[in-house]
């Protein structure tokens, strides 16, 4: 399956690249978001295997809802990833380099003459939609984090967890930096790499719920001493 999917890339790479021959000197936003995101589907299945390989076959049992709670997280990691990446097509990381406002306002105009595909073309557009899952994404992690410390259900959670919040927190503060000085080009690999680390962080800290082996407690986090 990974043989397939590095395969797959080449040919997703070539579609991508064919998109700014003709016409054009960069490539449609729309395909390199989806060439970014199986590169990044592929990043995270190498990393699945190199755990499940380094640590044999034998399973746990995730405690009842952080399984899915850490599924949503690495999902919405990927989503984020993939706006991200309709920025950068779009070079829309030129326009609105304020912050917290976008051009002072809130809600900047967008040009919905294309009707849905300003989704995927619009510069004022696809950077709210960036900011606005990273909003979401700092208060999910955050609540995440606090909720594995606050229950201890499980060990290595605790720790998988604040290690991600704290992966997403810098990685915000990251991007704010680079959209207020304009995307320098060092400043925009930084980001992107950021971007990795939180995705592989998201990736194992879902192995380490599904392995884990949760502690026995009675009435709440602090019972039997935890």
């Amino acid at each position: 399956m990974l043989l397939a999917l590095g395969g797959l890339q080449g040919l997703i790479g070539w579609w991508m690249v064919s998109s700014g021959l003709s016409e054009r000197v960069s490539v449609a936003p729309e395909r390199l978001a989806v060439h970014l995101g199986l590169a990044f589907i592929l990043f995270s299945a190498l990393i699945w295997t190199g755990l499940e390989a380094w640590n044999g076959e034998d399973h746990g049992r995730p405690p009842a809802g952080w399984a899915r709670g850490a599924a949503v997280l690495l999902g919405a990691v990927f989503l984020q990833c993939l706006l991200g990446a309709l920025v950068a097509g779009g070079k829309a990381g030129l326009v609105y380099t304020d912050w917290p406002l976008m051009n002072g306002a809130v809600l900047p105009p967008a040009d919905w003459s294309a009707g849905a595909g300003a989704f995927l073309h619009d510069q004022a557009l696809t950077q709210f939609n960036h900011r606005l899952v990273a909003y979401g994404l700092l208060i999910g992690a955050s609540l995440y984090a606090f909720q594995a410390w606050r229950w201890r259900v499980a060990e290595g959670m605790g720790f998988a967890a604040f290690t991600l919040a704290g992966a997403v927190w810098l990685q915000a503060v990251l991007g704010i930096v680079t959209l207020m000085h304009a995307v320098p080009l060092w400043l925009g690999v930084l980001h992107q790499a950021g971007a990795a680390i939180v995705l592989a962080l998201a990736t194992a800290n879902l192995w380490v719920v599904l392995r884990a082996q949760p502690r026995l407690f009675m009435s709440g986090p602090r019972s039997m001493g935890l």
